[in-house]
């Protein structure tokens, strides 16, 4: 994702240990830091509907979710 945003392909939200570097190197940009430092790492999975119905991605699913 780093070098998505680095190549102006968008913006993301990433945790700052990955871009200390390219922020360092001026490549990145901090455009909001959170007023807050109580951080949860929660994980978001997104997919497209239809390929619910690819087992690969169904099971990945269900592994994570059963683990949760």
């Amino acid at each position: 994702m780093v070098k998505a945003v680095e190549m102006d392909k968008g913006i993301s939200t990433l945790p700052s240990y990955i871009c200390v570097d390219a922020i360092k190197e001026e490549k990145l940009e901090i455009i909001n830091l959170p007023k807050s430092t109580n951080i949860t790492n929660d994980i978001w999975i997104a997919y497209r509907k239809e390929d619910l119905k690819n087992k690969s991605i169904a099971l990945l699913i269900k592994t994570l979710v059963s683990n949760t």
